[in-house]
């Protein structure tokens, strides 16, 4: 298959039909996935309800500080009136004042990062907390100081004996898994930390269906105190094949004590309360598309295959929730041909039919709104408690990045 792969890059670039030759490949493997998987991968039909879009409230003139190209930025909620992005790359942050346009910097120590920044929380006015990896650490950072907290080991509960093996050999004071991206939740009334992981190489490996994948650690004693989340849905069912690191990532919202889990790709999504599976509940668009299925290891592998199936395959953003309207929303990359006109790569998302998808607190549909093309991006988007902020990149110099948009959820009007 992987030379079968070659010749569809060539084909495609040729004959600029890109998407087209992709299905046919994803069709001609059917075949190799359980009938659940398959049933998994379609979107379930739901009733068109226009209560609610989204309305362009203002443009903002917001420049943010250059970063390099293809890791924009890590964003978090705003707390009140600011929002924190980081630098990719840098051992820094940009705190970025709303209100008066200005930039302030948050800087940890160079000499303390030893591994990637994963994901940032501010967890009170003047206290953030920033997640490294590879050693997996905590930095609480003050305005008067700067705290390290090592990650220790887990137990995992997986039938994969070469991460058994590994584990054992592992000391228990370092980890044995990896940080999410980005998920990094703070549960204030019980100064909890709701934290996304992965065991080693279980997105790529067999066994690892029922490890759970949010760890809670607690800011006090400084422990691990539960896991919880096995994978679920089309991630569950994924057999011994992959969809790749990327793809294989979830978005977490902590509101309360509930964490609602979102998978980039899969239709549902799924909830817990106090780290107890509650249920599911569908959060999709009317024009969603089947998402493609997974492929053999050594096929995401290639960097050319993996490029063609994240440019074109439909699958999720981020997951929100309004507090002042009471509603969640979704966000939907529509399918994607990966190659433009001329043969070339399209740049990433910049291009893709976006929408945003409202729920109500019922988890029902009421309204979708679709961005204007070009106009917003994969990790561009930050949630406000009526809307979104929306963030500018320049599709052919990805250093230029500002915030552009400010958006209004309204009810629609006859």
């Amino acid at each position: 298959m992987h030379d079968f792969f070659l010749i569809f890059v060539t084909i495609s670039i040729c004959m600029k039909r890109g998407l087209v030759i992709f299905l046919m490949l994803l069709v001609g493997c059917k075949k190799e996935y359980s009938e659940a998987l398959v049933e998994l991968q379609k979107p379930p039909p739901i009733e068109r309800v226009n209560k609610f879009t989204l309305q362009l409230e203002d443009t903002l003139q917001i420049s943010l500080p250059k970063t390099i190209p293809n890791n924009l930025s890590l964003i978090n909620t705003i707390f009140p009136d600011s929002i924190y992005y980081y630098k990719y790359g840098k051992n820094n942050f940009a705190k970025v004042n709303l209100v008066t346009a200005t930039v302030d910097s948050v800087i940890i120590p160079s000499q303390l990062v030893t591994g990637n920044l994963r994901a940032i929380c501010q967890i009170a006015p003047d206290t953030i907390v920033v997640s490294q990896d590879i050693p997996a650490k905590l930095f609480l950072v003050t305005k008067k100081e700067l705290t390290e907290i090592n990650l220790p080991k887990l137990n995992f509960t997986t039938t994969n004996k070469t991460f058994e093996s590994l584990s054992q050999s592992i000391p228990e004071e370092e980890a044995n898994y990896l940080l999410d991206f980005k998920n990094l939740h703070y549960q204030k009334d019980k100064k909890l930390l709701h934290i996304g992981i992965q065991p080693i190489d279980a997105f790529f490996a067999e066994g690892f269906e029922n490890s759970h994948r949010i760890g809670v650690f607690d800011l006090q004693s400084k422990k691990w105190v539960a896991t919880y989340a096995a994978p679920e849905g089309i991630l569950k069912n994924r057999g011994n094949k992959t969809f790749g690191y990327g793809m294989s990532q979830k978005y977490m919202l902590l509101k309360n004590d509930t964490v609602f889990v979102n998978y980039r790709l899969d239709h549902f999504i799924y909830y817990y309360k106090n780290g107890t599976y509650l249920g599911k509940f569908l959060h999709t668009s009317r024009v969603s598309k089947d998402i493609y299925l997974p492929f053999e290891v050594a096929e995401m592998d290639d960097p050319e295959f993996l490029k063609q199936y994240k440019y074109a395959t439909p699958k999720y953003g981020g997951f929100y929730y309004h507090k002042k309207l009471k509603l969640y929303s979704r966000l939907y990359f529509d399918e994607q041909d990966p190659i433009d006109e001329n043969g070339r790569y399209k740049p990433g998302d910049l291009l893709r039919d976006i929408y945003a998808v409202f729920l109500n607190e019922k988890f029902e549909p009421v309204g979708e709104y679709k961005f204007p093309n070009g106009s917003i991006a994969y990790i561009g988007v930050a949630p406000q408690p009526d809307g979104y902020l929306v963030f500018d990149i320049n599709a052919t110099d990805q250093t230029k990045y500002g915030l552009k948009y400010r958006y209004k959820i309204v009810p629609v009007t006859e």
